[in-house]
């Protein structure tokens, strides 16, 4: 629920649809890509060390990114402009 409604902060109540289409089938695409990949990893070097330090270091990068965005701007909306004047 809280994913929702920073979302719909941040992109608006009428975006929400589509950022949480494109999110959702990014989050699929690599939840689906991860275990082949990470499998194929696992073949090649013997074990899982090297994959859970690319998953660390992905959660990581995750994470500094989402400290550096920006709070939501709020904006007047049209019949609030209207309003004011």
């Amino acid at each position: 629920m809280l994913r929702e409604v920073i979302w719909a902060n941040f992109f608006g109540r009428l975006s929400l649809g589509t950022v949480r289409g494109l999110s959702l089938f990014f989050s699929h695409l690599f939840a689906a890509s991860g275990a082949p990949f990470f499998g194929f990893l696992h073949d090649q070097m013997g074990s899982y060390n090297f994959s859970f330090m690319i998953f660390a270091c992905a959660l990581l990068t995750s994470a500094l990114l989402i400290l550096l965005a920006k709070p939501p701007q709020k904006q007047l909306q049209s019949s609030n402009r209207r309003l004011a004047q």
